[in-house]
């Protein structure tokens, strides 16, 4: 079970994104604009997997449009291409809501890799902090493991904050 008193700060200098993570957790930089924070190790995978870690990504990117209801498109285009690609892709639940005083969409989804077999369940945040500026949040887990896992993804989600560039 999840304990939130052991958490530590999280700062990302290129991104400006501050957030609480579990103190056991790593980090890793995938270039200036994105990170990946790794999850516990977990047995049990190891046919699959060298090493399974869940893991959840913070990127910052730029909007393609100017758009007065640009943030609503880009939902609506993501979710179309997703249904197209993913295998026995499935929204479970999805919403509107504000995170780090901007304007956001969330989504938990479901599918399945074809090769393996495997169901994933993950999380997906887009924050419009500005009409130049797109944070793009993915959060990934096997359906073993989303129990333990998605409350912490929404613990790392929510306490998320943007640091003004001074």
């Amino acid at each position: 079970m999840f304990d939130s008193s052991e958490v530590t700060s999280f700062f990302n200098k290129e991104t400006r994104i501050s957030t609480l993570i579990p103190k056991d957790w790593t980090s890793a930089t995938i270039d200036t604009s994105k990170f990946r924070f790794l999850g516990w190790s977990e047995a049990g995978f190891e046919e699959y997997f060298d090493e399974y870690k869940p893991t959840m990504s913070y990127e910052l990117s730029t909007p393609t449009t100017s758009d007065s209801d640009w943030l609503r498109k880009l939902v609506n285009e993501s979710n179309e291409e997703m249904a197209l690609t993913y295998n026995q892709y499935k929204v479970i639940n999805e919403e509107y809501c504000e995170i780090a005083n901007a304007k956001a969409y969330v989504k938990h989804y479901s599918w399945r890799e074809e090769n393996t077999g495997l169901t994933l369940f993950q999380m997906q945040s887009l924050i419009a902090s500005s009409p130049f500026a797109l944070y793009i949040i993915n959060a990934a887990v096997l359906k073993n493991l989303e129990d333990k896992y998605m409350p912490i993804f929404k613990f790392i989600l929510n306490s998320t904050r943007i640091i003004p560039i001074k």
